[in-house]
Parts: structure tokens; C-alpha cells; sequence
């Protein structure tokens, strides 16, 4: 099996920006792009891949950025052989999950290609949604003294339901657009993280106390997609170990969770 290894580089895309920029700033500017795809190309080589996957919406629209960029993987390609797959980020949910599947499954035999499903919970950024959810209506403080987060509302019991729907539905679109298998987002603080800690989670309801209730909403998720994409299709769980937080999810409690997993079906 082929790894994949994931990159982001931050100082690719600069959009309209660049042709507004003196030439030696430009000129700059392109032997740093050069040197990003440089090093790109090195890492696939040290991992003896063939192909590079470059995904994001920095190629949605032809500026004199992302000619400079397309240029110096052209160039790249021819000198070391590999072969570049861009993604653009402006598809449709549905269009932009196929070709990613197609790329990554196809890029070499036996390669694996995993979707992440998660949901943010409390953790989603203010800017992003105003109106987050959560087990319990308990804020989440600023990050780093910058990312602002909305007061919570506490979920429904059909919400819940709803919830599970929507992680079992994503799973499927992921079996049926070529994905390889799922890992779900059970950890840092995310909605399913949320439910397992009892710092977060103050429910008294069949969601909330024991830790088997706690977990009730995670095990519900796995059960419900396995029953939907068979046995076949490989399910996997990012779980803490421990969320660090005083009164939060335990060394202990993960361990207990982990027994747990060991009798679903992942």
C-alpha cells in the first residue's frame, strides 16, 4: 500500500494580488513557488510514489499565480516523471468527492484513499455558523485569544437522530463515489469528542451520564453505517486518549471506550 502524506503550504495562492506586485517581488515570489513544487516533488520521490495530489480553490479562477504555478509543475512533471492531479476546490459536494476518490484510488494499485467525517459541534467557528450545537449548552472560550465561538444549543433528541442520519448518509456517498473507507472525527474537541466528555456532556438523558451513554451516540453512528455500506468496507475511529481537561474525557474513560469499539463492528 502507498501512503499518502498531506501538505499545505500557505504562501501558494495569491490570487489577483500577484500581477499587482513589483517584478523583483514577483520574481521572488516564482522561485518560492518553484522551490515549494521542488520540494513536493522530492518528498514523492523519497516515498517512491508516481503521482501528487494538489487540492484547494486556488486553481478556481486563471491568475498570473497559478499560471506561474501550473508552469512549474508542468516542468517538474516532465523532469521527474510524476504525474501532478489538481482539484480544483468549486465543484459540487457530490462531483468533488468522485474525483477525489478517482484520483487517490487510481493514482496506484492497492493505494487506499479514507474519508474524514466529522462535525465541529461547538468547536465551529463563529464567523462560519452563529448558531452552533452542542450535547449542553456550554461555550467554548476564544482560541488562541482570536477564534470566537457561538453559545451552543443544546441538541434534541430528534436533532441527535438527525445527526446520525447525516453521518451514516455521508458515509455511503463516500462508498459510492470510489472512497476506499471512513475514519470518524471522534476527537480535539469535535461533536462526537463532545458527547464522550463529561466536562461537555451534563445530559441526564439516555445521551448523557454513564459513559455507555456518552458513547451511545458514536457506537449508534458505526452500527448504522455498517449496516448501510456491509462488512466489507473498512470504518475506523479517531479517538483521544485523554482531552486534558479537568473533569473532561479520561485516560481512564478511553480505555473503557476502546473496549467498547472492540465489541462494534469497526
Amino acid at each position: 500500500m502507498t501512503p499518502f502524506r498531506f501538505l499545505h503550504s500557505s504562501d501558494l495562492h495569491l490570487g489577483k494580488r500577484f500581477g499587482q506586485m513589483p517584478e523583483e517581488v514577483r520574481a521572488d515570489l516564482q522561485q518560492a513557488r518553484q522551490q515549494v513544487v521542488s520540494t513536493l516533488a522530492g518528498l514523492a520521490q523519497e516515498h517512491e510514489a508516481k503521482h501528487v495530489l494538489i487540492a484547494g480553490d486556488m486553481f478556481d479562477t486563471e491568475t498570473p499565480s497559478t499560471r506561474v504555478l501550473r508552469q512549474a509543475l508542468a516542468a517538474m512533471g516532465a523532469a521527474t516523471r510524476l504525474q501532478w492531479w489538481i482539484i480544483p476546490g468549486n465543484h459540487d459536494s457530490a462531483a468533488a468527492e468522485t474525483l477525489w476518490a478517482e484520483m487517490g484510488a487510481h493514482a496506484s494499485e492497492n493505494t487506499h484513499l479514507w474519508m474524514q467525517v466529522s462535525h465541529a459541534g461547538r468547536q465551529t467557528p463563529y464567523t462560519i455558523n452563529k448558531s452552533s450545537v452542542a450535547p449542553s449548552p456550554k461555550r467554548l472560550s476564544k482560541l488562541l485569544g482570536i477564534l470566537k465561538f457561538s453559545e451552543p444549543k443544546e441538541l434534541k433528541h430528534s436533532e441527535i437522530l438527525d445527526i446520525i442520519d447525516r453521518f451514516i448518509h455521508t458515509a455511503e456517498i463516500a462508498k459510492q463515489t470510489g472512497f476506499t473507507g471512513i475514519q470518524l472525527h471522534s476527537a480535539h474537541g469535535y461533536l462526537l469528542s463532545e458527547f464522550l466528555s463529561p466536562d461537555i456532556n451534563q445530559r441526564t438523558d439516555e445521551w448523557g451520564g454513564s459513559i455507555q451513554n456518552r458513547s451511545r451516540l458514536l457506537i449508534s453512528i458505526i452500527e448504522g453505517i455498517r449496516e448501510k455500506v456491509g462488512n466489507a468496507f473498512p470504518i475506523s475511529v479517531k479517538l483521544n486518549s485523554s482531552d486534558f481537561q479537568k473533569g473532561g474525557f479520561s485516560h481512564e474513560e478511553s480505555i473503557e471506550v476502546s473496549k467498547i469499539l472492540n465489541e462494534t463492528s469497526l
